[in-house]
């Protein structure tokens, strides 16, 4: 054989071995990643209280269940959908570790509304109003647009000093079944 063939040769094989070594950490790599993000995730009862418990006490309105709570890299987030499985409310904390502000959780908020006003739903800021949420007077921003089935809804939504960090509230649903006492009734029972 003649040196550039023994040159190439060694190569392919140095290669073919890279790429087994890169494909095994791989599939170990994503298969943790996968185990972290599931064990990240969870649905039972006594978590989502103790998640939500972390963020703030409140009174969850009647005919909201279906609890998720997502507790990840110093975020907690705890949902509930409605009884029409298209209301929602959300809870979410960046826990003191992050070191964020609320005027950092603000800006991104409305950075997020803004990227989601141009790309995803046609959602209009309609109005303002002031709310107290754990002793703290509240900007509750409500917006109203179109979620991607086309349908009208509208979202209810204030950032609030939680028991861990900086929080936020948000609450939609669909505009025809909307039920503003019954958001002024959980808006009020954070403390």
């Amino acid at each position: 054989m003649n040196r550039t063939i023994k040159i190439i040769l060694g190569l392919a094989a140095g290669i073919t071995v890279l790429c087994l070594i890169v494909s095994v950490a791989g599939l170990f790599l994503f298969r943790s990643a996968g185990k972290a993000w599931t064990g990240t995730l969870q649905t039972d009862a006594a978590t989502t209280a103790e998640i939500a418990s972390q963020i703030a006490d409140y009174e969850l309105p009647a005919r909201y269940e279906s609890a998720a709570t997502v507790h990840l890299a110093g975020y907690n987030l705890v949902g509930y959908t409605g009884a029409d499985e298209h209301s929602h409310i959300y809870l979410a904390q960046a826990d003191s570790s992050t070191g964020l502000t609320m005027e950092e959780i603000q800006r991104h908020t409305r950075q997020t509304s803004d990227a989601e006003e141009d790309q995803m739903v046609d959602v209009k800021i309609v109005d303002a109003v002031q709310a107290t949420i754990r002793g703290q007077e509240v900007n509750l921003v409500i917006s109203e647009g179109l979620n991607h089935d086309g349908d009208v809804f509208r979202q209810v939504s204030g950032l609030f000093e939680g028991r861990g960090g900086p929080a936020v509230v948000i609450v939609s649903g669909p505009t025809a079944t909307w039920n503003q006492a019954l958001v002024d009734e959980f808006i009020a029972s954070i403390r």
